[in-house]
């Protein structure tokens, strides 16, 4: 997002369904493709129904070409 690596869980917190094939990002929202909750990838919070719990983020750090993420 404008330049800058986030990363958060690829399991949309409604459903169970992969935000990462199944969804699609528009700038920092990411949004689920089965029932369409939207979450910040910036800071993993919902920014719409049907989803009501945030989503897991998790620490990047970029070393070089690397983008590193802590699980």
């Amino acid at each position: 997002v404008d330049g800058e690596f986030f990363a958060i869980d690829d399991t949309c917190t409604h459903s169970g369904c992969s935000l990462g094939s199944e969804g699609y990002l528009d700038g920092n929202v990411i949004t689920c493709g089965c029932h369409g909750g939207q979450f910040d990838v910036t800071n993993g919070k919902v920014m719409a129904l049907p989803a009501s719990t945030d989503v897991a983020t998790h620490q990047v750090k970029v070393e070089g070409e690397d983008v590193l993420v802590a699980l």
